[in-house]
């Protein structure tokens, strides 16, 4: 197997498990009315949108923090998780501070 397909089985694996780790924390965004979905993967950064009334609540950092942490406990390969707030990336912000 070349680097190429090594490098893509690797990526695909990680984000087979960045999905995983996404259906295991969405339970308690959803049962708030939010939730989360995933975007991408490179270069060792996992991007996930805030959806529901997780991208519009007042404690929207915090559902940020706890969707990075979580993600980042589960998935220790991700190097930096970021998380979108769609309804402020139309006023110009586009994610998270780290």
């Amino acid at each position: 197997m070349d680097s190429v397909s090594h490098n893509a089985n690797v990526a695909g694996d990680v984000i087979q498990r960045l999905h995983s780790a996404l259906k295991e924390l969405l339970p308690a965004m959803v049962a708030d009315g939010g939730g989360a979905e995933f975007v991408s993967y490179n270069d060792g950064v996992a991007t996930f949108k805030l959806l529901g009334t997780c991208d519009f609540c007042p404690s929207r950092q915090l559902s940020a923090m706890a969707l990075k942490q979580g993600i980042e406990d589960r998935v220790p390969e991700v190097a930096d998780v970021r998380v979108l707030f769609p309804a402020f990336s139309q006023r110009g912000a586009l994610a998270a501070p780290p």
